[in-house]
């Protein structure tokens, strides 16, 4: 950064403002390194979407494709798999990672596991730590073009603002979840399904289905079969008949889960009662 700023005073440099790829030019770029008819419409669009079109983190991939697919023989991977980070940007983030402070670190992998979009007050609650401070630091980074942009401010029901954060790519979210370790994931989902429950207290019905996967990420199945049950009700008032359809039959799959389930008997009733109807309403 310093370097950048002297390039500029003395200006003995042009500084480029490079774009994301669009999923025209992830095409175009793959038709240049593997040829047209090595990836199908299908998985070009796949590997746009898993790399959010930062033209880096597309060249990583395709070198990784294009080594697996020497040591297969040279046969081409018309069906990449896209599900892993490449170590080498896996690598190079880290780096940029372990130079923030510790509780910056720490901040940005529980952000990580809050969603692609989270607001600061929910994920201050969760980490126990003051909002205030915790959004001077998240300004710092979005001021900066690093790791986080910000979308807005949000009016809370219970008359606090929140501002609402997202991640500048994909990918860096990516690699901070990896990060965070599976134990402190399972964590950090169940208390962040309880500080939403805390944070949006006055009005809970918009963030009943967040909540929900949340507990169910922290493997905290109960929580997430009542909270599933209640989002079903809330689509069937807003008559989404198939969206309460699925999210009640998602919630019987988790309770099938669930070695004791007598506690839940009335929550199963209200889930089957709730298919019973979208049914109807779908199919007469």
């Amino acid at each position: 950064k310093r370097l950048r700023q002297e390039l500029r005073q003395q200006r003995l440099g042009v500084e480029i403002a490079l774009e994301l790829f669009s999923e025209a030019d992830a095409a175009a770029y793959l038709t240049q390194r593997v040829g047209a008819a090595a990836w199908s419409e299908s998985a070009v669009r796949a590997l746009h979407e898993h790399t959010g079109g930062l033209p880096l983190f597309v060249a990583a991939v395709v070198d990784e494709l294009n080594a697996q697919d020497a040591a297969a023989d040279g046969m081409p991977s018309r069906r990449p798999q896209l599900q892993q980070v490449p170590r080498s940007i896996f690598g190079l983030i880290e780096q940029q990672w372990a130079r923030l402070p510790s509780a910056m670190q720490r901040w940005l992998e529980a952000a990580s596991v809050a969603g692609v979009e989270f607001e600061h007050v929910t994920l201050a609650d969760t980490l126990g730590v003051d909002p205030h401070a915790l959004q001077t630091g998240f300004d710092a980074l979005a001021r900066s073009r690093r790791w986080l942009l910000t979308i807005g401010p949000v009016a809370l029901a219970d008359g606090r603002v929140a501002v609402r954060y997202a991640f500048r790519h994909a990918v860096y979210r990516n690699v901070l979840h990896e990060l965070a370790g599976e134990a402190h994931r399972l964590q950090w989902h169940r208390q962040f399904a309880s500080a939403l429950l805390r944070t949006h207290a006055a009005e809970i019905e918009p963030v009943t289905a967040e909540v929900a996967v949340h507990f169910e990420k922290g493997q905290d199945l109960p929580n997430a079969v009542r909270y599933l049950a209640v989002a079903a009700d809330l689509a069937l008032r807003r008559f989404a008949a198939a969206e309460a359809a699925a999210i009640a039959q998602r919630a019987l799959a988790l309770l099938d889960r669930i070695t004791d389930r007598h506690a839940l008997r009335d929550t199963e009733a209200a889930l089957q009662v709730a298919i019973g109807v979208a049914m109807a309403e779908l199919r007469g």
